[in-house]
């Protein structure tokens, strides 16, 4: 975490939470990081409207938020109009809803939760659509994007590592 942040820690922390093992273990592991300093600790999951279940795994979401303590907003997106390219409208989306969400809470700061399976996946689309040396470059751990931080402190975690950390929590 320490590599993320700004050098002072700041009082509150916005994290990501889709319901998926990896933000699911970034929220646990941020809850046990943020506690012991007084970090407050802020959720939100993004319900693009696209899957029925979606609701359900932001309902799941909220209740382990409300057992860590954790405060949880879902974000909706209803733009999708059948048009063009869904998963890039979508991931628009999800960056503008979090950064207005992030702004109206005044964070500085949102943690994502990337892990190395979907920095190799990046870098496989990105080849897959031509892209040149820039396009090739990896996430960044760090990067400020709409006045926010955003920070991926699971880049160098693999998804069964969080899986089994999930596990050995009862989660």
């Amino acid at each position: 975490m320490r590599v993320c942040l700004p050098d002072e820690t700041p009082k509150s922390l916005g994290v990501a939470v889709s319901g998926g093992g990896d933000s699911t273990a970034l929220l646990v592991m941020l809850s046990d990081w943020a506690k012991p300093l007084g970090v407050t600790l802020n959720a939100a999951t993004v319900n693009h409207g696209l899957r029925p279940e979606a609701l359900d795994e932001a309902e799941q979401v909220a209740r382990l938020c409300a057992a860590l303590n954790v405060s949880h907003t879902v974000l909706h997106w209803t733009g999708w109009d059948g048009k063009g390219n869904l998963q890039d409208q979508a991931r628009r989306a999800r960056h503008g809803l979090l950064a207005k969400w992030a702004k109206s809470l005044d964070l500085a700061v949102v943690a994502l939760g990337h892990t190395s399976e979907d920095q190799a996946e990046t870098l496989v689309m990105r080849l897959m659509r031509g892209s040149g040396v820039d396009g090739l470059a990896a996430m960044p751990i760090v990067s400020q994007r709409s006045e926010i931080r955003w920070i991926r402190p699971l880049l160098g975690a693999a998804r069964e590592e969080l899986r089994n950390f999930l596990r050995v929590r009862g989660i």
